[in-house]
Parts: structure tokens; sequence; C-alpha cells
């Protein structure tokens, strides 16, 4: 190497050195300056501050900072140098977290111009433990700071640290000092370390409290305004807790400055800052007029509470925990029954839960219907009642008040709920009373009626309220009331007799009055409505009398059930005889044709007898008929009703008029109206009109006094006479049963079965007459539609092959020997061989002697000794498989609930019974095979 190189190479080490030398006594300066300004800050929190000012001297920059992240955002403080912004927002992180050399701030995307006009900047993390903080230093020149400056900065960071802490505290130590010198309540802090444990500091709060200035308690021992004696038990407490090092309250009296005397709340607690430095910390609160509050407040409560148990209501008092606060010995009395009782301080649930626990309820129903309770207490006001077990009444009136406490006042009120219920009583006794009640005053006046004095003369209460009660009568009533029976009623104080009311209406009230006069007070009046009475026993009297028509016509079905069974036989007798004259092929046309006339009469009258039966029973609806028809057939019979001088002109329609009713009902209706037509005439000579008509409208023939009019079509029967008349006021009283005016000769109750039988129908009867002048009486029958064909009597006409005798033996039984032996002759005439019994026991007998002989019983129902039932039973016991049928008058026998093969009703058609007796020996034949 020569020596011009190593010349080069001796000065580049000398200005390395140089420049290392500079840099360490930049460093060296900028630590001692930053050191000197932090001891010479006049306090701990502004040495930060000394330091900022001391680096940016040595940085030679505008600005430098204190840069802390606040929840990613960059907070700058303290600052010193140029205005710059307080905050920047996202960038906490990009400032705080590493060391950071920006040459040009105008190419990030996080800086913001609004913090500062800065181009260039150098940051460095501030060591603390703790801190996301970091020293930060700007400068207007892009470029301003080198690599260099980064380590320089670094090492001033350091003393950063310590000042950031350093001022940190300072800052919480002023607060807490600025705190507690400023906060309302007395504190004071004393040495604990020394035995008299001096004062070492009092608030604003403590001399304002004390009178006392500072200077003057300092150094002093901590009780000297203690009003309490040194043995006291507050005072003993509170040197066995300083001893113990524990956290104590108390009450003590003490001494103000000027002498007088106040109370305090004292709460003492030690703090040991470190080992073998012990300070004892006491707060105190002047409590003289809440511990005045107190005493007034126990003062009341216990002359509230003197006055509650004197009382005779039950007082409950909760708190707004729902504990008893007060509960006086009525309400113990009253809602005793819990084991513990009502001690103070008790759950009222607990207590009323207890006491449904005793009175059987279940623990857990009872827990919630006690909360219910509470529950309602606190709901606001109410007002209930509440019967005790014992069964006395309680009154209850509970009220919520100062947010969730209650108070409840029981009231023992059985005494008045009784005589409540009494008034109530005898007042419902009153007001349901049959007979009219009033009282009125001494001048005259009403002050109560009861609803059936209202009723009775029609009045609503407000309309004789506070009016006269000679109201309700009249000028002649008010007389003999003034002059008679008032003067009477002062003499004696009662008066009893009849008077004639007058109505709202105007109508009069025959009334039984009875007036009770009363010590100064007025007077009672009692009314009883005489009219309704007599009214109630002129229906009592119609009742009875329509209770004897019923028994009256309950006689007469008996009758008619024991008549109709033995005219059913003569009937079957007559039937029968003519049926056989009919067949007789000797016989001329003429006889033959009597015959006919016979069975048609004889059908017509077993119609009659069953209706007889069924009278006033329920049948079965009719079919169909033509009214012209049946008038036709049945002229003859119509004709022969009425005698002497009399005629009967009969006018037919040329058509149909079809109506629903049973034939021999409407006939037994034309022949009642023309009996009393012809009754009505009196035997005198003159002209009965019998008039159907096809089509007629019921308003123009007169009053309807049978039935209600519907619409739709009518055909009318019109039966006119020219006799006595009938007055309007009797239209309706000619169809009551048993009401007649023929007298003796009459039974009243031919117009009472028309009227039945019309109802039965549908239909309608109409009256116009005029007394002396005549009667005209029609039936209305609604029309129908198609015409049901209708059965004819049956006439002989050759026998039938499928209804032929021929050969069998044929028992007949019956105890009417002609019908008997009219039912023979019918068989014989049929082929068959029969034998007659009158004796139901004589047939069983024969059949008894040869059960085979017989292939049929013919009997009849009702029979002395053994009727046809247990005939048939008894036959059937001999031969299971006889036929039997029955032929009787009665129309309740069954065939399904008999032992008969058929049963007929007399009297009977010999075809219908060749047929029955055929189809049972058929029946009985096929069985056997």
């Amino acid at each position: 190497m020569t020596d011009d190189e190593a010349l080069r190479e001796a000065l580049l080490e000398i200005n390395h050195l140089r420049a290392r030398e500079a840099a360490a006594l930049r460093e060296a300066n900028a630590l001692l300056r930053g050191v000197q300004r932090m001891n010479t800050a006049p306090s701990p929190g502004t040495a930060l501050v000394e330091l900022l000012h001391s680096v940016a001297a040595t940085m030679r920059c505008e600005c430098v900072a204190v840069v802390r992240n606040v929840n990613g955002d960059a907070h700058f403080h303290p600052t010193v140098g140029e205005t710059m912004g307080r905050v920047l927002k996202g960038a906490g992180a990009q400032l705080t977290d590493k060391s950071r050399l920006v040459l040009d701030l105008a190419l990030t995307t996080w800086w913001s111009a609004t913090v500062g006009p800065y181009r260039s900047l150098v940051v460095v993390p501030i060591a603390m433990s703790g801190a996301d903080a970091a020293i930060l230093c700007l400068s207007g020149v892009p470029g301003a700071f080198t690599k260099a400056d980064i380590l320089l900065l670094t090492r001033l960071s350091e003393l950063a640290a310590q000042a950031l802490a350093t001022h940190d505290l300072a800052a919480r130590n002023a607060l807490l000092a600025a705190v507690i010198d400023r906060a309302p309540i007395a504190l004071t802090i004393s040495d604990a370390t020394r035995p008299d444990g001096p004062l070492i500091y009092v608030n604003d709060a403590y001399c304002a409290m004390t009178g006392y200035g500072r200077d003057e308690v300092i150094g002093r021992h901590c009780p000297f305004l203690s009003a309490e004696p040194a043995g006291s038990a507050e005072m003993t407490r509170l040197r066995q807790t300083i001893t113990t090092g524990e956290v104590g309250r108390f009450e003590f009296a003490s001494h103000h400055r000027d002498g007088s005397l106040f109370d305090t709340d004292v709460t003492v607690f030690p703090v040991e800052v470190a080992p073998g430095r012990r300070y004892l910390v006491a707060s105190q609160i002047d409590t003289t007029e809440r511990r005045g509050a107190e005493r007034e407040r126990d003062q009341t409560r216990h002359r509230m509470v003197a006055a509650l148990s004197e009382a005779s209501e039950g007082f409950l008092i909760l708190d707004a925990q729902g504990l008893v606060v007060l509960a006086n010995p009525p309400w113990r009395e009253l809602y005793s029954g819990a084991p513990c009782g009502w001690t103070e301080g008790r759950a009222f649930v607990d207590i009323w839960a207890d006491r449904l626990v005793v009175a059987g309820v279940p623990r857990a129903e009872a827990a919630a219907r006690a909360g219910c309770r509470l529950e309602a207490m606190r709901g606001g006001r109410r007002d209930h009642q509440e019967t005790l077990p014992d069964g006395r009444v309680v009154l209850l009136s509970e009220t919520s008040f100062g947010g969730s406490q209650s108070v409840s006042i029981a009231t023992d009120v059985t005494r008045l709920e009784h005589s409540k219920r009494e008034l109530a009583l005898r007042a419902a006794a009153i007001e349901a009373a049959q007979d009219g009640i009033a009282i009125i005053d001494e001048d005259g006046r009403f002050v109560y009626m009861n609803s059936a004095h209202l009723e009775m003369f029609g009045y609503a209460a407000h309309e004789v309220i506070g009016h006269s009660w000679m109201m309700l009568y009249a000028d002649p009533d008010t007389e003999r009331l003034r002059s008679t029976i008032l003067p009477n009623l002062s003499r004696g104080g009662y008066w009893r007799g009849e008077l004639i009311g007058r109505h709202k209406t105007g109508r009069k009230v025959d009334q039984e009055l009875s007036l009770t006069r009363l010590s100064g007070s007025g007077m009672v009046c009692l009314t009883r409505d005489i009219g309704m009475r007599k009214r109630q026993e002129a229906e009592n009297l119609r009742l009875r009398e329509q209770l004897n028509a019923a028994q009256r016509q309950e006689a007469i079905g008996v009758i008619a059930a024991g008549v109709a069974h033995d005219f059913n036989n003569v009937i079957a007798a007559i039937s029968g005889s003519a049926t056989l004259l009919a067949e007789d092929d000797a016989l001329a046309e003429r006889e033959r044709a009597h015959a006919g006339r016979i069975l048609k009469a004889s059908d017509r009258a077993r119609n009659l007898v069953g209706r007889l039966l069924d009278f006033g029973k329920r049948r079965d609806r009719p079919e169909r008929i033509d009214a012209a028809e049946v008038l036709a057939e049945a002229s003859d019979l119509i004709a022969a009703s009425v005698t002497g001088g009399l005629e009967v002109h009969l006018e037919l329609p040329d058509e149909a008029v079809p109506v629903t009713i049973d034939a021999t009902d409407f006939l037994q209706i034309v022949l009642n109206f023309v009996i009393n037509a012809r009754d009505a005439m009196g035997g005198a000579q003159g002209n009965i009109t019998v008039e159907l008509i096809a089509e007629a409208t019921p308003e123009t023939f007169g009053e309807v006094v049978i039935g209600n009019v519907r619409p739709g079509p009518y055909a009318a029967l019109s039966v006119g006479d020219g006799g006595m008349g009938i007055s309007p006021e009797n239209f309706r009283s000619i169809f009551e049963p048993y009401v007649s005016s023929k007298g003796e000769g009459g039974t009243g109750l031919g117009l009472a079965v028309v009227a039945e039988l019309t109802r039965e129908a549908g239909g309608l009867i109409a009256i116009r007459s005029k007394v002396g002048r005549g009667t005209r009486i029609t039936l209305f029958l609604p029309r129908t539609g198609e015409l049901v064909a209708r059965s004819t009597p049956w006439r002989a006409s050759a026998r039938e092959p499928d209804l032929t005798l021929d050969g069998r033996i044929i028992l007949v039984i019956d105890d009417d020997q002609l019908a008997g032996e009219v039912t023979t002759a019918a068989l014989e005439r049929m082929g068959a061989e029969a034998a007659l019994c009158c004796d139901p026991e004589d047939a069983l007998e024969a059949v008894r002697e040869d059960p085979e002989a017989w292939d049929a019983l013919v009997t009849d129902y009702e029979m002395p000794g053994l009727d046809g039932r247990a005939l048939a039973h008894a036959a059937h016991a001999l031969r299971g498989d006889l036929p039997c049928v029955c032929v009787t008058g009665r129309r309740d026998v069954r065939q399904a609930d008999s032992p008969f093969a058929a049963v007929l009703t007399k009297p009977v058609n010999p075809r219908d019974l060749a047929a029955a007796l055929v189809a049972a020996v058929i029946r009985k034949e096929r069985v056997l095979q």
C-alpha cells in the first residue's frame, strides 16, 4: 500500500470517528437537555411537556407530540410546537405499533392534512407497560428526517416513558385530590402509625360541617370533636375496629366549633400505602336532621300504633317488600290462625299461607293464593267483603301508597249485615207480596208503593210517589174517604172495608182496603183486588165444570165401549144376514136391492160405532173423497132424518168436489147439521137446504167460529133452516160439550163431535143467523188435488176359486149366538163345515177331545170367563199349528202381539173372513210340508 492510500484510509477513519462522536455528542446533549428540563419542571404533570420541548429543539422540527391508539384512532396529547389536530381517524396502529420514518406524508392514504400542514414524520413507540403510545416528530419539509433521527428518538423515548408515567400518575392524583377535596361528604385522614393518630388531611366538606379551618385541625387527635364519653359502647367499638384494621360504621354526637351539638354517621376504614405506613380514613355525614326526623317518625309511629291499638277496626300495614309493619290487636283477632302470628317484619305471604294451610289448603295452593292476595292489595283501592270461618262478616278497605306499600282496614260488619239482610228480606217480602202495599206520609202523599199496588192501578212509581193518595179514587169515593173513613181511622187507628178505586185508564178497581195509622208519620195502606178474586172464583167454577164434563165424557167413553161391542154384534148379525140374502139367487132383484141398502147402512153403522170408540183420540189422516159423490149416495139417509112436513133440498154441483176427510165423518157432520136444523124448526112445515159449493170464500158466509182461515181454496157444505135462530153471543158456546139449547131432549155432544171432526180435517165452520129468522151453518174443507178411489161396500158375487173353503171343518166361538149363527151360515155358504160354540170353555173342550179334527178356529175376543186371546193360547197348547182367526168388535186388538193368524173387525165381510181362513190354512199346510 502506498503512502497516499494509507493517508486516505486514515482520513476516512478519522471522518467516520468524528461523525460517530458528533452523533454521540448530539444524543448525549439531547438526553442531558431532556433530563434537565424534566428535573426543572414546576410539577410532575408538566415534566412530559418539558421533555417534548427538548425533543423539538434536538430534532429541529415544527411539532412534537405523544400519540396514543384509542380504539383504532390516533389521539395526540400532549403536543408542543405548532398547532395540530387532536385526532387522526383510523391511524392509531400506523403510528404506535412500530418505529416509522415517512419522508412525504402526501404519498400516504392514512394521513389527513386536517391534523396539520406537515410533509414528513418520524415516530418511535414508547416502551411503557400497558400503554399503546409513541413519540412523534413532524416537519413541514419533505425528507426532513433520517434513520439517524430514529435512533436518537429511540433513546429519547426512554425518557418519554418515564415522563409519560409520571404525567399519568400526576393526572390521576390530581383527579383524586380534586374529588376528595370537593366531595360533599366530610373526609379525614389520620396517621395510624402514631399513637395519637393525628389528622394529616381534611377536605372542604369537613371544614364546612364542623366550622373549623384546616390549620385548626391538622395535627390534632381525630376524636377531639366527639361528644361521646370515652367509655361509651360506640367509642369502645371504634377502638376495637382500629386495632383489628376492619371497616366499621358508627353513630356519634359531635361538637361544632361554636359548641353546639350535631349527630354524625362515621365510616372508618384503614389504608396501608406501604409496610409500616398505615392511615385511617373516615367519612362523616351530618345526620342531625335525619335523626330528628327519625325520632319524630318513631314518636308519630308510637302515637299511631297506640291509637290504632285502641281502634275497633283492624289495621294491617305492609311495606314495599310485603313485610308486616303494623298489625293491631283487632286485626290479629280477626285473622288469627297463623302459627307464628302477625309478627312485625314477617312476610305477609308467609303468614297468610300458614293460615290457609292450618285451614286445610295444600301448601302450594296456599302460597299461590297468598301471593295473589298481596298483588290485589297493591293494585290500588278496593273495597270488598269476606266471610270468616266462624261466620263473621268483615268489610275490607284496601289501598296502596308510596309505590308498593299497602294498608288494609278490616271492620266487623256482622251485625250490620244481619240487619241489612233482615231489612232486605222484609223489603223483598213487601215488594213480592201479592197484595198492594203503600206508605203515605203525614201530608197524605205516597212515599212508597210496591209492585202489586202499582200494577193494580196501572201506574209507574214516578207517577205516584210524592202525589196525594186521593188520586186513586173518584170524587164520590174521595168524599167518603174524607167524611167517614179518615175520621174513623183517626179515632181507632185502623180501618178496613171495601172501596172502588180508579185505574190509570179510568176503569174501576174493586178493592178491599186496609188502613193503619203510624204514630206521627202517616199511615200504611194494604189493598187487594176483589175483582181478581171474583174472577178467580169464576175461573175455579169453570174448571170444576170442565172437570165434571171430562169425568162425564170419560164415563160415556167407558159406557160407549161396552155398548159399541154389543152393537157391533148386532150389526154383524144384520150385515151377515143381508149378505146371505144378497147372495141368494132365488130372491127377486128388488129384494136383493133392499139387502144391498141394508149392507150399505150396516157399513155406515160400523164406521159410526168406530167413531164412537175413537172419540177424543188422534186418528190417521183420512183419504181424499169426492164430497158430491158421498152426498149423492147418502141422499136417502139424509132425507130419512127429517119427518113431518119438512123437506130436504139437496143441491150438488155437476163437478167433483175433492176434499180430505173420512167419508163417515163427513156424513156424520151433515146429519148433525140437518138434525139440528130439523129441531130448530120445532115441527113446523118448511124446507131445509143442503148445498154443496165447489169453491167458496169463508168470509162471505158469516162469522167463523171453529178453526182459522188459511190461504187456499175451500169447498163449502151449507145447511140452512127457517127456525128460531141463534143469538151472536151463543155462536161459539153451542160447540162446547154438554151445552144444548134443546133442554132435556139434547145431550150437548152432537156439535161438540162436529167441532172435533172439523178441526181434525183442517176445516172451518161459519154461522150466519138472526133470532126468529133462521140459521145457516156452513162447513168449509180445504180443496185437494187428485182423488183416490173410494172403497165401496162389498157386494155379493160368485165365490172366487181361491177363496173356497170346501171340506174345511171350522169351529166358531162367539158369546152372541145371533152373530155366531150369521158367521156360521156365511162359512157354510162358502163350502165349509162350521160348528158354533157360545161358551169358550165348551169350544176348548171340543179341541181337547180331538185336536186334529179342526182345520181352524174363528173366535170373538171379549167373552165371559175366557177371552179370545186366552182361548187361542190354550188351543195352541193342545195343537201348536191350529190356525186361529179373531173376529171382534174392538179396535185395539193387534195381530202383531197376539196368537191370531188374522184379526178382523165386526161386522166382518164374509169375503175377508174367507180370505183370512184360506191364508191361515194354506200357511199351516206349507209349514207342514
